[in-house]
């Protein structure tokens, strides 16, 4: 009898051409930044820093193979906030992507100054521009008490049509400022009975609330919080070293069936 059923030591990988090759020559990797487009003061906020590979591998071929000695240290500058941390360190894996998360918190209101990631890598420092911004929500709390004010005064002069018969409104005006030419508190007189008359019967005072309540949420819908990204150019890592194969078993330490053990007693 033969020994053509023998079995070997080494068993194979499955054969997938999807799973792609483990790569033994550089790796093309690109840093990517998101922040948010608006910050806003005493707020914490997050920045996501990502290393990730232009061609990841399949992660079903990491069979144990030692992690890079290759980190990569970046550090974030952004002045009149508070960072936490403000250093870190990526492990580059031709698997997947090795993500960094950084806490600020603004402290200033407007555009932050010379706001950078800086990446350390041999030897030498790259930065990362980004331009952030801290605003707060005043600007919002002013168009909204302006949308419930102004028609409110467009409405006022409906409530009292007789001041506009009785050029109580010019007599005002000159009361208050003595040195302002005619033409002002004339101009006031005919304002107040416009609003009086045909603005009520256009019902102005509506449909300037309705105007301004569209624009405020046409502005409050365009400083929705969004993700914005800054990146770097791609470079080149070289891989980590293959784990040494150990030596094929001796011929005496084969596993051997009990046809092979005949075989050797005849």
């Amino acid at each position: 009898m033969t020994s053509e059923n023998r079995r070997t030591p080494a068993t194979p990988l499955p054969s997938d051409p999807s799973f792609g090759a483990i790569p033994t020559d550089a790796v093309q990797y690109q840093l990517k930044v998101y922040y948010p487009g608006r910050m806003h003061p005493n707020r914490v906020e997050t920045i996501k820093v990502a290393l990730s590979p232009l061609q990841p591998v399949n992660r079903a071929l990491d069979l144990g193979r030692k992690k890079p000695s290759c980190e990569i240290p970046v550090r974030l500058v952004i002045p009149g906030a508070v960072l936490l941390p403000a250093e870190q360190t990526l492990e580059p894996t031709p698997f997947g992507a090795a993500e960094a998360t950084f806490h600020v918190t603004p402290l200033a209101e407007g555009r932050l100054p010379d706001c950078r990631l800086e990446v350390f890598r041999h030897g030498k420092v790259e930065a990362i521009p980004l331009p952030l911004r801290s605003q707060s929500h005043r600007a919002l709390a002013w168009l909204i008490a302006l949308t419930v004010l102004i028609p409110l005064l467009l409405f006022l002069p409906s409530c009292w049509p007789g001041v506009a018969e009785s050029h109580d409104v010019e007599w005002a005006v000159t009361s208050w400022f003595p040195t302002s030419p005619t033409a002002v508190s004339r101009g006031a007189q005919s304002a107040y009975a416009f609003l009086a008359t045909t603005g009520r019967n256009l019902k102005l005072s509506f449909f300037t609330f309705l105007t301004l309540l569209g624009l405020t949420a046409l502005w409050a819908a365009s400083r929705r919080p969004t993700v914005e990204t800054a990146s770097n150019e791609p470079f080149f890592l070289m891989p980590p070293p293959s784990p040494t194969r150990a030596s094929p078993l001796a011929p005496l330490l084969i596993p051997a069936s009990t046809d092979d053990f005949g075989d050797v007693r005849r």
